[in-house]
């Protein structure tokens, strides 16, 4: 009895070793199927976001392709515009050339106009001077003292209109302002009608002012404007005036010759220096305001 039971038993165990190993087996290849499932869903996830990159890689070469056309375009605009453009860049400085060489030309000009004309008019006076009767000796009647000079308008013998204007400008820089200022009116005495006379007349006019001889110089700024309206010296003058009145306490008639020069010439140099003096003018002369009354305390 003992002996038929010993293989039944063992038959039982092996029987539930079997079975235990089957469902290990079963759900070793559930497992394994999850797993697969798993796999294949990332294979799809996978191709499908390579699919997607591709077509971005693919867009991004297409626009690439598209730019570089667009810069080939642009720099072959580029070179067909490069010539043209230095071409003309080669045309201004030539003209730029051309105006600065005319500018030296018209410089010389007006000097060489200066000296020509300074030149006539020792010729006139020294034809004046051989045209007019000789003088009667001293003591005569009609005759001339020492110092008389030679007549109203011929200047004496030997003397130019450039030698006068440049002893005078001399005299001036050397400090002997009485000394220029008589050679400056000897100049306008006998060349007033040359292009330097106003020259003359403005540094008479400036010796004054540096001297404080205000009203010396205002008429002498005066005689510039009224003489020689056209002339190079219309602005300094104008200028100079403005500053001598306002320097005499005349601020309303400063900052009248102040407008007035800078509306004649609104961009020069004369008048961008007396819009800043007009400023200075008028904040000065604007009135104070007056202050407040204290309160008495009680």
């Amino acid at each position: 009895m003992k002996k038929i039971l010993i293989p039944v038993f063992m038959m039982a165990i092996a029987t539930t070793g079997f079975a235990q190993k089957r469902d290990q087996m079963l759900e070793l290849s559930r497992d394994v199927a999850l797993l697969q499932d798993k796999l294949s869903s990332i294979e799809k996830l996978h191709g499908e976001k390579l699919s997607n990159l591709e077509k971005l890689v693919q867009m991004a070469i297409d626009n690439q392709s598209k730019v570089l056309s667009a810069v080939s375009g642009i720099t072959t605009q580029q070179q067909s515009l490069t010539s043209p453009v230095a071409s003309m860049s080669s045309k201004v400085d030539g003209m730029s050339n051309e105006i600065s060489t005319l500018d030296a030309s018209v410089a010389e000009l007006n000097v060489t106009t200066r000296k020509i004309q300074a030149q006539m008019t020792d010729i006139v006076n020294a034809i004046k001077t051989l045209q007019a009767p000789p003088p009667p000796p001293p003591g005569e009647e009609g005759g001339f003292s020492a110092g008389s000079g030679y007549g109203s308008n011929a200047p004496p013998p030997g003397m130019t209109a450039d030698t006068v204007f440049q002893n005078a400008r001399k005299a001036q820089l050397s400090g002997q302002y009485d000394l220029a200022i008589q050679q400056f009116q000897d100049y306008l005495r006998y060349y007033g009608q040359t292009a330097q006379a106003g020259d003359a007349q403005y540094y008479i006019g400036y010796i004054h002012s540096t001297q404080q001889r205000h009203e010396d110089a205002v008429k002498a700024f005066d005689d510039v404007l009224e003489q020689y309206p056209d002339g190079n010296r219309t602005l300094d003058a104008m200028y100079m005036k403005g500053l001598v009145l306002s320097r005499m306490n005349q601020k309303s008639a400063a900052a009248a010759e102040y407008r007035a020069l800078i509306r004649k010439a609104p961009k020069s140099e004369q008048a961008s220096k007396a819009q800043e003096n007009l400023k200075q003018l008028l904040a000065t002369s604007a009135p104070s305001k007056p202050s407040p009354a204290k309160t008495k305390k009680r």
